[in-house]
This record gives C-alpha cells, structure tokens and sequence, in this order.
C-alpha cells in the first residue's frame, strides 16, 4: 500500500463543505473575498500564517491536518499509479496538473462555462535550499509549464526541502524580483558560502539572521566571515514578501 498526502486546497474544500458552507460564507468568516478563497482551494494562493490559525480554529482541527490531510491508501495495482510511479518527477506534476485541471471541469456545475486553463512556459534556473544549501544555477535553465496566472518576475526558482513551510512548499516554483538589496522581514534568495537559501531575512544593528518559518529548524546567524550576497526577493502575484 501507498500513502499520498491530501493538498492544503482539497482539505480547505473538505472542511469547507462538511461545515455547508459556500466560498462566499468561508469568506466572509475570514475577513477575505470568495475570489481569495477560492484561490485557495485551487491551490493558485496560500494563506498566511495568522490565517491557517483562524482556518483550524473555525475547521476544529490542527495545522498539520489542515495542511497535510490525512493518508489516502491506493493499491499498487491501479495501472494509473503505476504508470506514475515510473515517472521522473516533472513529468509527474504534469501529470498532476492535468488530473486536477479534469476533476475540476468534472465538478462543475452543467449550466457553468467552462473556460480553457491558461498556461505560461516559465524558466526555472535551478533549485533553492528550504534546509541545506543548494547551488543555484547561473545559466542553466529547465522551461516548465505553470497554469494560471505568474507574476512579474526576473527569474524563477524550485524550493528544496521543508523548512519554509507552510509559506512554501517542497518542490515548490517560486518567482523573484532581481535585487542585491532586501529589508528586514523580507523572503529572500541569497548565496551563503557557496550555497543558495530562501529564508526569510532578519537584521537589526547587533546582527544578521536567516529565518526558517518551519520552527523544527533553526535559525542561520551570519558570521563576519562569511561570504553572503542577496539575489533577489521573493515575489507573489506582484508583490514582494
């Protein structure tokens, strides 16, 4: 037997509709407009921190849950998950995006046009460390195919590893705004040592730090000696975090 992982977006649906509420109501609840929750549930947006809280607090549940879901056991003899299973990895979130795309189209209402998904071939350079450091490609790119809407962006970036989690997922493709300058409490993608990070940015006068948002890790403090150079600032649907 196989376990997958449920999306934030599915579980955000499953809460949602146990509770009988519409996009609209859950919305309303939490202070944001359908438009926002439903991007969501697509899985086009993430929330914040403060609000996957007020989430679990009106959902009755905890982080982890709402965010990881539950384990969905599927038999090794499905030919679909088989012929998956073979797949390299991009091949395989293809495949993905597809499925979801149908399941999407399959659930919606008979009298709701359905509108084609738009795609945009995006240049990925490389992958980003969310735990150890990773070395960031110069020149060397991988074009991938991303649905919906991407934002302004001088170049793109895959996070590796869990520790910006719930803000960024493994795998995860991330846009950033080209920049040798950052302020503190930004997202950040900078060199340390050799090694490329997204962490989120901390300086005052007495120091510097690199902030993972999981809290099972710890914090980088930059040291005098070290060799540290900011490539740019995480963007999201135009605007820096």
């Amino acid at each position: 037997m196989e376990d997958s992982k449920i999306i934030f977006g599915d579980m955000l649906n499953h809460f949602r509709k146990e509770k009988g509420w519409t996009m609209e109501e859950l919305g309303e609840k939490m202070g944001k407009t359908k438009s926002a929750v439903s991007r969501w549930v697509s899985g086009n947006n993430y929330p914040k921190v403060d609000d996957i809280e007020k989430l679990t607090k009106l959902f009755d549940t905890d982080v982890e849950t709402l965010i990881f879901g539950g384990n969905i056991e599927q038999t090794d003899d499905s030919p679909i998950l088989s012929i998956y299973n073979q797949l390299h990895e991009p091949r395989q979130k293809r495949v993905y995006n597809y499925a979801k795309d149908q399941l999407r189209e399959q659930n919606l209402p008979d009298n709701v046009e359905e509108f084609p998904v738009h795609y945009t071939t995006v240049r990925c350079y490389g992958s980003v460390s969310a735990g150890t450091g990773v070395f960031l490609q110069d020149e060397e790119y991988e074009e991938v195919q991303v649905a919906g809407d991407v934002p302004e962006h001088d170049f793109a970036v895959k996070v590796n590893g869990d520790s910006m989690e719930p803000m960024l997922q493994d795998g995860e493709l991330i846009y950033v705004h080209k920049t040798s300058e950052a302020r503190s409490g930004q997202i950040i993608i900078a060199d340390l040592n050799g090694d490329a990070f997204v962490k989120k940015l901390y300086k005052n006068d007495q120091e510097v730090k690199l902030i993972s948002l999981n809290q099972k890790y710890d914090d980088i403090v930059l040291r005098e000696n070290d060799e540290f150079i900011v490539f740019g600032v995480v963007v999201l649907k135009g605007y820096k975090i």
